[in-house]
């Protein structure tokens, strides 16, 4: 289990995060969280699909990346097999949380307990005088930037469902050996919906700008193959 915890340049002065080109955090997880901006960079090595909250019903906006739960089909190896790596993987092991429940103010957390992190190997998070290292700062900058792009991923995910272009999507996928995989609870961008689409919806979709990352998630689909691949 994660242990995040407000970081802090006096009590964690000489924590080191250690170079960990697989991700390994990542292991057990078969999808990674996605901002709208990066669905056309995202698409070249993963298939981009949504996901529905059980508690909520929001729908989330993910690169697949393993065929089974708590398969993740990249982080074999020695490095991540894939040439774009998701923001949110590039971040860990720190978070941007919220202060208290009733303060938006965001505090940067550290997991304490991954892997990564300790004070003999790797990049120090802080210099000997307490300022922030350039790893960190840069860290703190990817973060920021994803966190601010969650408004904007919300709204196309809700201009998908509102233009129903967002359609659930049961797949059967034969791997090694003939092995037969049924990948379910996932939902894609329907291609058929899109092109019987109203002229004036498909207008205000390229008003705003949204064709591209629509096009992305749509192409991104022949990405499945890449996955059978890497079992």
């Amino acid at each position: 289990m994660p242990n995040f915890q407000a970081l802090n340049s006096h009590q964690h002065q000489n924590l080191k995060i250690k170079a960990d080109g697989k991700f390994s955090h990542a292991s057990n997880s078969h999808v990674v969280p996605l901002s709208v901006f990066e669905l056309t960079q995202a698409q070249a090595d993963y298939p981009i699909v949504l996901i529905k909250d059980s508690q909520t019903g929001q729908f989330h906006l993910v690169a697949l990346v393993g065929l089974k739960p708590n398969e993740n089909l990249f982080n074999s190896g020695e490095s991540w097999q894939a040439e774009y790596i998701p923001m949110q993987l590039q971040g860990y092991p720190l978070a941007l949380t919220q202060a208290t429940e009733n303060d938006d103010k965001q505090v940067v957390a550290i997991d304490l307990d991954a892997d990564s992190i300790n004070e003999l190997e790797g990049i120090k998070l802080f210099t000997h005088n307490g300022q922030q290292s350039s790893l960190l700062t840069e860290k703190i900058e990817l973060m920021s930037k994803f966190n601010a792009q969650i408004p904007a991923t919300q709204h196309f995910i809700k201009t998908l469902v509102s233009n129903e272009l967002v359609s659930p999507q049961a797949l059967t996928v034969k791997i090694n050996q003939g092995e037969e995989v049924n990948l379910t609870g996932l939902y894609i961008v329907d291609e058929k919906k899109l092109n019987t689409l109203a002229s004036d919806a498909f207008e205000a979709l390229k008003n705003d700008n949204f064709l591209a990352p629509i096009y992305a998630c749509v192409f991104s689909l022949q990405r499945i193959s890449r996955l059978i691949n890497l079992t």
